[in-house]
């Protein structure tokens, strides 16, 4: 990056942030309740409270089936990418009508934009943040189908016969309705990982490696389990291909709550991040352990 360049994309920053600071101070305190500012996505964002209570977990299938006719046609499923979820829905053989929708309910409104931000920079579209309305603490959007509502972050793909839903959607998160539960605090899953070994190699199940991982679900909630490893060293190309490595590790978390090398890769040494949601979108902190031995040294071949 020249250094012409690096001084305009300062500027710019400076200029995105005085934004957000001018209509905050023409506004009352209580409906600003500013605590300060995150970076979340390709974006600086004013951090601020609503006094409306915590969304404490969300029935897809009750708040979907009134804004769908016909709801119960649709096959739904959770989709596991990486360490993110994503709950779909596709009734059409045509796929004229269609709707994709990833809700994930955190336990703060900070975490929500934690994880709003790790949801923007996955994929391949840069959205910029919309200026957020100082009179609306609690929200901050990303074009009409992607927003964070207080501790609640949304991304919707839809078709035309749709484009009303996430207005809906943003008025029951607001106001509560007939599966949002509301309470003065979430409880996610809790991911047991601090005694996950450095060496998955000492303790192998049909000769894969295996090591434990258990989550608690608060209530005996369904949870669904996700795990992603990234092979020390990997290098990301700006197009988003993997730059170093020619084959990577695939590792599953598998019940009753074992990590399982399926296939080790070209990987010796990785890093494990890992994820749980229940059934009511509730998601558990990220839980991650570096520089885990998957599989044995390669042998160094004798010169000749």
């Amino acid at each position: 990056m020249t250094k012409l360049m690096r001084i305009s994309r300062l500027i710019c920053t400076a200029m995105f942030v005085s934004v957000f600071i001018w209509p905050a101070s023409s506004a009352e305190p209580e409906d600003i309740q500013d605590s300060g500012f995150m970076k979340v996505g390709h974006d600086v964002v004013p951090v601020r409270h609503s006094d409306r209570q915590l969304v404490t977990g969300i029935d897809l299938d009750k708040v979907f089936s009134r804004y769908i006719p016909d709801y119960e046609r649709y096959g739904r499923s959770p989709q596991d990418l990486g360490t993110l979820w994503r709950w779909s829905e596709r009734r059409d053989q045509d796929h004229s009508k269609y709707l994709r929708r990833t809700v994930r309910v955190f336990r703060s409104h900070e975490a929500a934009l934690s994880g709003a931000s790790r949801y923007l920079l996955s994929i391949q579209a840069v959205l910029r943040c919309d200026p957020p309305n100082p009179n609306d603490p609690g929200f901050i959007s990303w074009g009409e189908k992607t927003f964070v509502c207080d501790n609640v972050f949304v991304s919707l793909l839809l078709s035309d016969h749709y484009k009303s839903i996430p207005e809906w959607f943003q008025r029951d998160l607001r106001n509560g309705a007939d599966g949002i539960y509301k309470g003065p605090e979430v409880q996610p899953p809790v991911i047991l990982g601090d005694d996950f070994p450095d060496d998955m190699t000492l303790l192998k199940i049909d000769g894969k490696p295996t090591a434990q991982l258990r989550v608690i679900s608060p209530d005996q909630r369904p949870v669904y389990t996700s795990i992603s490893a990234t092979p020390r060293g990997y290098i990301f190309s700006r197009i988003g291909q993997p730059g170093n490595a020619s084959r990577p590790a695939n590792v599953e978390w598998v019940a009753p709550g074992h990590v399982v090398v399926v296939d080790p890769g070209s990987a010796t040494i990785v890093d494990l991040e890992a994820v749980a949601v229940n059934d009511l979108c509730v998601v558990s902190d990220y839980w991650t352990k570096k520089a885990v031995r998957i599989a044995p040294p390669q042998e160094v071949q004798p010169q000749e």
